[in-house]
């Protein structure tokens, strides 16, 4: 039997040419055309001090950056990609990263449809059950 990992699709995570790691895109919000991920790094020892050091030298704005607990929050980081099995860019308005020392998450947002919903059936599906569920409670408190 096939684990949580393998039935998902595998991404790479590159920043420039470099392929810093990769991740299992999960869905954020299919209505919103957003999707984020664990990233996997490889070869880096510390995705704070990656990320940090990145962002001083390029100038890329972030939300949070605290070195005492070794979190940051980006905004958007220009070259940041992510590349599905079949070498396509999952291209939005942005690509940003949001972590600890390790444990980050890599987040896109504004995928445009229909390419989202050819990459992500399944976070579409998943949001469309959501929604069905939200009016259907609505329909039964109003019947009441």
């Amino acid at each position: 039997m096939q684990n949580e990992f393998e039935m998902q699709k595998k991404y790479l995570i590159k920043l420039g040419r470099e392929i810093i790691g990769f991740s299992y895109l999960k869905g954020n919000d299919a209505s919103m055309g957003a999707v984020l991920g664990k990233i996997h790094f490889e070869n880096i020892s510390s995705g704070y001090d990656f990320f940090s050091k990145y962002c001083y030298e390029h100038n890329v704005p972030t939300d949070e950056n605290d070195s005492e607990d070794k979190f940051i929050s980006t905004q958007t980081i220009d070259g940041l990609t992510v590349i599905n099995e079949a070498e396509i860019e999952i291209k939005g308005i942005g690509v940003c990263v949001t972590g600890f020392e390790n444990e980050f998450e890599i987040d896109i947002f504004g995928i445009p449809y229909p390419f989202y919903g050819e990459e992500f059936p399944h976070h579409v599906k998943v949001g469309e059950n959501h929604y069905r569920k939200i009016a259907g409670e609505l329909s039964q408190s109003k019947s009441k």
